[in-house]
């Protein structure tokens, strides 16, 4: 039984119309099961329906009937109503994600043989169906790829006061270098200390 004063009964009718043809939408474009699988059709639809209620209460205000409500709400809370009801329920009805919808593939059948009659079993006339068994499935395993080899940078010791660069073994370094990637150096504008040029 519904319940309604005015224009309430727009509410519930823009609600289920805008919904089903959300539906039938996306079945056409997407294929069938495509608006139960995803969430943007229903958020659509719903959002569709309460900006299509907001319009049909500012009109009921224009023209002064103040009194519509569908269940005893006026029209225009139903506006806010169906967006937020529209995400909840948008996300709850949601049946298989997005991205991989279900499939299921049958076992392969074989045909068993029925075990041989007992000689004392004379011939009858039944006839017995042979026997299906379902082929075990195959194990896939699963590859890993090989592991991406460790690149090291070259490392190197900078000394900011003369802006030069010592090699790791190069021993005429100064106290003060810091440690840092030959990449990193040459990038900042260190260049190879004249001391270990080899």
């Amino acid at each position: 039984m519904l319940i309604w004063r005015g224009n309430g009964l727009a509410v519930p009718v823009l609600a289920f119309g805008s919904l089903l043809a959300m539906d039938f939408i996306t079945s056409k474009q997407g294929g069938p099961g495509y608006y139960a699988s995803h969430v943007w059709p229903k958020l659509l639809g719903f959002t569709i329906a309460a900006v299509a209620v907001f319009f049909v209460a500012r009109a009921s205000e224009n023209a002064g009937r103040e009194g519509d409500h569908f269940f005893f709400i006026p029209i225009k809370v139903w506006t806010y109503i169906l967006l937020v009801g529209g995400v909840v329920l948008s996300f709850a009805l949601n049946e298989a994600p997005a991205s991989q919808p279900p499939v299921k593939e049958a076992p392969p059948v074989v045909a068993v043989p029925p075990p041989a009659a007992a000689p004392s079993n004379p011939p009858s006339a039944s006839y017995a169906p042979p026997i299906q068994v379902p082929a075990p499935a195959a194990k896939r395993v699963a590859v890993e790829p090989p592991p991406e080899p460790v690149r090291q940078f070259e490392q190197v010791y900078a000394d900011n006061m003369s802006m030069t660069y010592f090699p790791e073994p190069c021993s005429a370094r100064p106290p003060n270098a810091v440690r840092l990637a030959k990449s990193a150096a040459v990038r900042q504008g260190y260049v190879l200390s004249p001391k270990c040029a080899d």
